[in-house]
């Protein structure tokens, strides 16, 4: 996260907040993950992941 949230400047607080709101948002309930058998870990946490 660090990586991708330190490319911009951010002037304001609340825009440096939206950006990590909206990573966070992805990489929780966008992004597969292999250790989770390529499902997101919103699935995982609510019991979603279909079954192997």
């Amino acid at each position: 996260m660090k990586n991708r949230i330190r490319l911009e400047n951010y002037f304001l607080p609340s825009n440096l907040q939206a950006q990590i709101t909206a990573f966070v948002d992805h990489y929780n309930h966008q992004r597969y993950h292999e250790s989770t058998n390529n499902v997101t870990p919103a699935d995982v946490y609510f019991g979603w992941e279909k079954p192997f």
